[in-house]
């Protein structure tokens, strides 16, 4: 039993596809709800039980957590309700929380480039971060994520005006997204505007992720709308990344 996949994997699901591909679905279900759970200390009876059920409904919130092939038509599924919704709502508000920087901290490091964030944002922004760093700041700025720009200077945070959050949640959204439709692209970029405090993630020192809970549970809440902007495809695309910031 030692030798077996899933117990060599440690937390790495994925490592046991091979087990799991030879089980009911119901088993590869219960098993990636353990799995889902260990990153954020454990779930209660309750969390851990609603979560099955979610999963039950959409195999695929698991499977591809194992590195498994969807059972299902996935676009049917996301047509019907975004599963990673479905499993936001089982966890307390604490576990949102942990989950919700996780996914930040996923979308920085799979998509995001400082020079991604200098081109996206409008021109007064970069100048003013310009003179504002000294040049080995600025290489160091456009050679790291998003996030990583945030924390090279504090004068990063200082220059960036509401639009300039606005744009760079944009450009994130397409690296991590790939190409969006015109309707989805709107109706985030009006999330973005209308939602200053989830943008505000982008910069690791906006929260702290000790003190701000509460205000953090809130944010959380506030970005579930983002599903609502997206096509079949497009949640398809997104859950693969959702799912695995949940599993980190």
């Amino acid at each position: 039993m030692q030798g077996l996949p899933l117990l060599a994997a440690g937390s790495e699901p994925s490592q046991a596809a091979p087990l799991f591909a030879c089980l009911e679905t119901e088993s590869v279900v219960r098993a990636g709800v353990a799995f889902l759970a260990v990153p954020l200390g454990g779930w209660d009876a309750e969390t851990r039980e609603c979560a099955v059920q979610v999963g039950l409904k959409n195999p695929e919130a698991i499977l591809s957590s194992f590195g498994l092939p969807s059972r299902e038509d996935p676009n049917a599924a996301a047509e019907a309700n975004p599963y990673v919704v479905e499993l936001h709502g089982c966890l307390p508000a604490e576990d949102q929380v942990d989950y919700l920087l996780s996914l930040v901290a996923a979308i920085d490091a799979l998509s995001s480039a400082g020079r991604d964030l200098i081109g996206a944002i409008p021109q007064a922004d970069v100048a003013c971060i310009r003179d504002a760093v000294s040049d080995g700041e600025y290489t160091r700025l456009l050679a790291g994520t998003v996030g990583e720009a945030f924390e090279v200077s504090e004068a990063v945070s200082g220059c960036m005006s509401d639009e300039a959050y606005v744009r760079a949640y944009m450009s994130m959204s397409d690296a991590a997204l790939g190409e969006l439709t015109g309707d989805s692209r709107a109706c985030l970029e009006e999330f973005a505007r209308d939602h200053p405090r989830y943008t505000a993630l982008m910069d690791p020192r906006a929260y702290d992720a000790s003190s701000d809970r509460e205000r953090l549970a809130e944010v959380a809440t506030d970005g579930i709308k983002t599903w609502l902007c997206l096509t079949p495809d497009e949640i398809e695309r997104s859950q693969a990344i959702a799912i695995g910031a949940m599993s980190r």
